[in-house]
């Protein structure tokens, strides 16, 4: 026990934690295609600037097709560590695109858990009452140095029917 106290320390009291400001990014999808209606691109991605403790996230992915933008959402969200390798987050939701666009307020935790799987599971509470979790488990299976197979299962769940936006509950 007190091996493991002292290879994980409290996050808080942690002497190591520095103070120096660094970033991140990541696209996990950036594409394009020639459809019907023109060109498309397609994106998935989300990057941070902050520091050991706490962190600004935002998180991005839509879809744009020949000068006119699908369906995309934004979420910028503010990070603190609260327990060793994980960070609880809050902050807002905003979906826009053909369909009316709508803000949401969002919560949820987003960390590693055992056996090296990345989690992030956020709550949404939006205008009218509208609710959604959405849950994401990623895992990466290492082949070579280089060759990396990334798992990847996510889910989304909405509180109720939302047809101008063609969401349906559950």
């Amino acid at each position: 026990a007190a091996d493991r106290a002292a290879a994980f320390p409290d996050v808080a009291g942690h002497s190591v934690h520095d103070t120096a400001t660094l970033w991140f990014a990541q696209f996990n999808r950036l594409e394009t295609w020639d459809a019907d209606d023109g060109n498309a691109l397609g994106w998935e991605g989300s990057g941070w600037i902050g520091n050991d403790l706490e962190r600004l996230w935002i998180r991005s992915e839509g879809e744009w097709t020949d000068g006119t933008t699908e369906s995309a959402d934004v979420e910028l969200l503010y990070g603190r560590a609260v327990a060793t390798w994980w960070d609880a987050v809050a902050g807002i939701r905003h979906d826009f695109g053909e369909h009316p666009s709508q803000t949401f307020a969002a919560v949820g935790v987003m960390g590693l858990a055992p056996y090296m799987f990345e989690i992030s599971a956020t709550a949404y509470l939006g205008e009218s009452g509208q609710t959604g979790v959405a849950l994401e488990a990623e895992y990466d299976t290492r082949f070579t140095n280089r060759l990396v197979l990334q798992s990847l299962i996510e889910a989304e769940a909405w509180g109720k029917d939302d047809p101008r936006r063609g969401i349906g509950s559950g």
